[in-house]
């Protein structure tokens, strides 16, 4: 017999404390718009208990998820390793980590106060549930950032957030992934308990707007909850290489506080639409399983730290960017438009690569990637801990044993994006080594076995 509870806790801090987004300019919000919550869910069938921790924050790095799921186990007979814990991934929400000196630890704290409140208070509203689940497509909210080019040299080059038009662009290099995921809970009366709600993509709606904000997940879970009185939880898709803008040249700009209520809000009319024609899960019984698996990461190139000294020590005012950059590392983008302040930091971030991987005293720098896969009845949830490229989210749906499986990256972790062998080859953003592209080649395919892995040992 399947009980669970579902609460919302309101984790958005004072304001003063820095919008935590991964980038060198530092915005301070003035004001709320759609606050930042924890969005909790808890699950026991009387033998197992599994709790999906869903955190309106950019990203969480292993120590500090470790610090949140020991808080939340102490006092209860949950382990730490029964908790996933995810981030939505908005950029308006502030660190949980020492991003800057001092900037995420106070932060963390209170989250390590405020969650564990919301976990104990699920954990005493458990009741009895049966689920419903539906899926639908979603089309038109988002698309993939990553448009190819013809370089000059005759070579295929992503721009990331580039124009879908001109005359060296050649075509998007991958799919967009518009399944929308729906799982709603119903107790013995038929009334809503809570649900979760899975669909891939950025949540940059209000960036640059000096605002806190959970972007789209905000209208989306609104509107659920208008519709149903209960809580959703919301678990982000592998949208590594995705967001609501579409490049397409001629169409109004998608972004913004506007667009951001218009997106939310259709997306949570889409997961009305596909519960309303959803099934009933079966054999709701709760099963987990988790692995760690070591992956080394990337070394920077000699040219690469060289000419990242060069660029921090000479602050070169005229340079011609898209030269630079594929002196630096073969391809003329990082991002389709380059700035010198982008440069900058993506010279900080090789350097800080290499002062890292030259301490360890290593031929090979690891890092330990958990995947962990927890099952409800014919339901699977499976998190990875990256900004996962949406054909990995796509082939783990695909080859799933299971009926409906919710593929969340940004879970429990962040080992930066993780792109395919063809989005490496092809440069942009999210392939440019740096501390946010960091991991070898096969860390993406290790990932997707593993996780495949761990869903048909629980199938």
């Amino acid at each position: 017999m399947l009980k669970a509870s579902f609460v919302d806790v309101d984790i958005t801090p004072e304001t003063g404390l820095p919008l935590g987004r991964l980038f060198i300019n530092v915005l301070i919000p003035e004001r709320v718009r759609w606050p930042l919550k924890a969005r909790i869910a808890v699950f026991d069938d009387g033998t197992a208990r599994s709790v999906i921790i869903g955190l309106d924050l950019a990203i969480t790095v292993k120590p500090s998820v470790a610090e949140i799921r020991q808080a939340v186990a102490a006092g209860t007979d949950l382990r730490p390793t029964d908790i996933m814990v995810a981030c939505t991934h908005t950029h308006n929400g502030p660190a949980a980590w020492d991003w800057r000196p001092g900037e995420g630890i106070e932060f963390l704290d209170f989250l390590k106060d405020r969650v564990p409140e919301g976990v104990q208070k699920a954990l005493d509203g458990l009741t009895t549930v049966e689920l419903i689940a539906g899926t639908i497509d979603a089309p038109g909210w988002c698309y993939n950032r990553r448009p190819v080019y013809r370089g000059t040299d005759g070579k295929e080059h992503v721009g990331t957030h580039g124009p879908r038009g001109g005359s060296d662009f050649l075509r998007v290099e991958g799919p967009e992934d518009n399944q929308l995921q729906a799982i709603l809970f119903r107790d013995s009366t038929g009334a809503p308990v809570g649900g979760l709600v899975n669909f891939a993509c950025h949540p940059t709606n209000m960036y640059g707007v000096k605002a806190w904000s959970a972007d789209y997940i905000g209208p989306l879970t609104d509107s659920l909850r208008e519709a149903y009185g209960c809580p959703f939880v919301f678990l982000n898709g592998c949208s590594g290489n995705l967001s609501q803008v579409s490049g397409i040249p001629g169409k109004e700009r998608e972004g913004g506080e506007a667009y951001c209520e218009a997106m939310g809000t259709a997306l949570g009319a889409k997961a009305i639409e596909a519960l309303a024609g959803g099934r009933r899960g079966r054999d709701p019984a709760i099963a987990m399983r988790r692995e760690e698996i070591p992956i080394a990461q990337r070394r920077p190139t000699a040219k690469m730290i060289e000419l990242s000294r060069w660029y921090l020590e000479q602050d070169p005012e005229d340079i011609d960017q898209e030269a630079f950059t594929y002196r630096m590392y073969g391809h003329p983008y990082t991002m389709y438009h380059n700035s010198p302040a982008f440069q900058e930091w993506i010279a900080r971030e090789t350097l800080g690569m290499w002062e890292w991987q030259r301490r360890a005293a290593s031929r090979e720098l690891f890092e330990d990637v958990e995947i962990q896969v927890i099952t409800i009845g014919d339901v699977a949830i499976a998190g990875i801990p990256c900004e996962y490229f949406s054909e990995f989210g796509l082939e783990i749906k695909r080859k799933s044993p299971f009926v409906n499986t919710l593929v969340v990256h940004l879970a429990n972790g962040w080992h930066g994006y993780i792109p395919t062998y063809e989005g490496l080859a092809h440069g942009g953003y999210e392939s440019r080594f740096a501390y946010q592209s960091r991991l070898v080649p096969d860390a993406g395919y290790m990932m997707r076995d593993t996780a495949l892995a761990l869903l048909n040992r629980l199938g």
